[in-house]
């Protein structure tokens, strides 16, 4: 997963077995992106939506999900 904070560059996250993953972040606004490998691509993988746009006001947000 990548996490991009407007004007501030982005960090990457590994998913584990299940899929989960986790950014500790400061409150503001997120945007996270699912990364699909070229040969995954390929393969006719596609994960939606492209992006989540995701505020964060302190408590940790727990659903967020692509398919």
């Amino acid at each position: 997963m990548i996490l991009s904070e407007k004007n501030k560059g982005e960090r990457r996250s590994q998913t584990d077995e299940h899929g989960e993953f986790c950014f500790e972040v400061k409150p503001g606004t997120y945007t996270i992106m699912p990364v699909v490998s070229n040969e995954e691509r390929e393969k006719g993988l596609k994960l939606l939506p492209n992006d989540r746009a995701v505020t964060m006001e302190g408590q940790p947000i727990l659903n967020i999900s692509f398919s």
